[in-house]
């Protein structure tokens, strides 16, 4: 297991340093995932409405 995270790290690390853009590529699709779950949520959708923002998800 821990020569599994070793292996992760180590391609994530060598994935940043040759492609300068993709972490904001990647916080931008887990943004963007994150805004999906909490708007189809229950505690999201009133979470969301009691702060009178619209959550709807347009596909």
């Amino acid at each position: 297991m821990l020569e599994m995270n070793a292996v992760e790290l180590y391609n994530w690390r060598r994935l940043l340093r040759s492609e300068k853009n993709t972490i904001l590529l990647h916080a931008t699709a887990s943004q963007t995932d994150c805004g999906y779950l909490i708007a189809r949520s229950e505690a999201g959708r009133a979470v969301h409405t009691e702060w009178g923002h619209d959550c709807s998800i347009v596909a």
